[in-house]
């Protein structure tokens, strides 16, 4: 009874909607500039741990159509490039996207990304549902 328990509010848990807030300085082929995304230095951050300078060199270590965005990566935490999955909520739609900056209540991403979840294919909504699952690292990263 205990486990039937826990596997359901697991359940319950993974099937909640996120925000997902349209930002276009996470479009695809953007060039933030490096020091004001939160993921770029410290001991966690991409410049330390991989030498990468800006968000050109990034995607040559991220797989083919994995995007970026932001979501619960403060500034020098675990949470820096960790892998998701985004899936529309009826479930037809999905795509992979590495954390790169901070968003606090939900995540951001730029056009591409968005689109693919918007009912209107722009994005006119601004905030759509989605269903996030976090990934192996080998999913959005080539080494």
């Amino acid at each position: 009874m205990k486990f039937t328990a826990t596997v359901l509010s697991l359940l319950a848990a993974t099937a909640s909607a996120t925000q997902f807030r349209y930002d276009p300085r996470f479009d695809d082929s953007a060039s933030l500039p490096w020091n004001a995304i939160s993921c770029s230095d410290g001991a966690t951050g991409f410049k330390t741990k991989y030498g990468i300078q800006n968000t050109q060199q990034l995607r040559t270590h991220l797989q083919p159509n994995v995007h970026f965005g932001a979501g619960d990566a403060q500034w020098n935490t675990k949470n820096c490039g960790q892998c998701w999955l985004a899936k529309s909520v009826d479930g037809k739609k999905s795509a992979y996207f590495t954390l790169i900056d901070n968003a606090p209540g939900g995540i951001q991403g730029g056009t591409d990304l968005f689109k693919m979840f918007s009912k209107s294919g722009t994005t006119f909504e601004g905030v759509v549902e989605v269903h996030v699952y976090e990934q192996p690292r080998n999913k959005c990263w080539k080494n």
